[in-house]
């Protein structure tokens, strides 16, 4: 089966690293076909959301039992070549860095050809959700932080 025989617009291709594979669509785009600039922060943000999911499994992420939140203090990117409608992509996260608070996701798209499209950073940060102040990273988030980032950090192919 082929890309173009897929029904999908989104879904989980790898776990190990997570890899996400996406189709764009026609009402993200200009009408030249391109993808709108604003568009890459929900690419971003949605491979951040599987990331979260499969590494993470929802640690922390439980204000009724952790009263922990993680909401993005920095999102950026960069553009390499234009998206269009109805083009293949894949977004590849790796952990660049970990802190006390925060840590920061690499996430690298690529088109089918396997040139690269955009990349993004996004850096998201441990907060109390009663008091939204900036709150320690939960001891089991670190560790699979830090597992995941020894497998699959930004030095790693």
């Amino acid at each position: 089966m082929t890309s173009s025989d897929c029904d999908y617009r989104e879904r989980l291709v790898s776990r190990t690293p997570v890899t996400v594979r996406r189709r764009v669509q026609w009402g993200e785009c200009d009408p030249a076909r391109v993808v709108y600039t604003p568009r890459f922060a929900d690419y971003a943000a949605s491979a951040y959301d599987w990331f979260s999911n499969v590494v993470l499994d929802g640690a922390g992420f439980q204000p009724e039992r952790d009263l922990v939140l993680a909401p993005a203090k920095h999102l950026s990117l960069t553009f390499h070549r234009p998206l269009v409608a109805n083009e293949w992509f894949e977004m590849v996260v790796r952990v660049d860095a970990i802190r006390r608070h925060s840590y920061d996701l690499a996430i690298e798209g690529t088109g089918d050809d396997r040139t690269p499209r955009f990349s993004a950073q996004v850096s998201p940060i441990f907060v109390s959700a009663t008091s939204f102040d900036k709150t320690v990273i939960p001891e089991s988030v670190r560790h699979r932080l830090e597992d995941y980032h020894a497998r699959f950090g930004c030095d790693r192919p």
